[in-house]
């Protein structure tokens, strides 16, 4: 908006224009972590501006320009509209929930039959249970087997399809 072949245009189009598009955006991305680029767009609206109008009006030096558009101030005013400010918009953070959040999966109290509230395929909980019993020393439950002990490793054999590959490629 701020390009060279709009310098005709009047200040207080230029700023209706620009603050229609800056409090969109601000609208937009206010929720969240945005509080920098709010500032960073705040400084790059604010310079695009002044050198629009020191394009428009050649030779005009800052304490002309700052009289005459920032009303003895920095920020850029007319007698109508003030330019926007993403600076000053206040960022939101997202509301925490806590166990408001509805859970796509089904609860102990809910009493489906085939999980019974736990993780997993349909018989890990009665089969965790009796890991457990087992581990306590329950006579009744006999202990699953544990895992065999690690052996030596393996020793390494020339992959034939290594050999393959070499043979292959010394022959192109």
């Amino acid at each position: 908006m701020c390009v060279r072949q709009n310098v005709g245009l009047a200040l207080t189009v230029l700023l209706h224009r620009l603050n229609s598009v800056l409090r969109g955006w601000c609208a937009y991305f206010r929720p969240g972590v945005s509080n920098v680029a709010f500032c960073y767009l705040s400084h790059y609206v604010w310079m695009r501006v002044v050198r629009w109008i020191r394009r428009k009006h050649l030779g005009i030096t800052w304490k002309q320009l700052r009289r005459r558009y920032c009303d003895g101030g920095w920020w850029l005013a007319t007698e109508e509209r003030e330019l926007f400010n993403p600076a000053k918009v206040s960022t939101t953070r997202y509301r925490y929930r806590g166990t408001v959040i509805p859970s796509p999966w089904p609860t102990a109290a809910s009493g489906s039959d085939h999980t019974n509230g736990a993780c997993g395929e349909p018989g890990a909980r009665r089969r965790a249970r009796r890991v457990r019993e087992a581990a306590r020393g329950n006579p009744l439950v006999e202990r699953p087997a544990g895992r065999p002990e690690p052996t030596s490793p393996r020793p390494r054999q020339a992959s034939s399809l290594l050999i393959r590959r070499s043979t292959v490629f010394r022959s192109l």
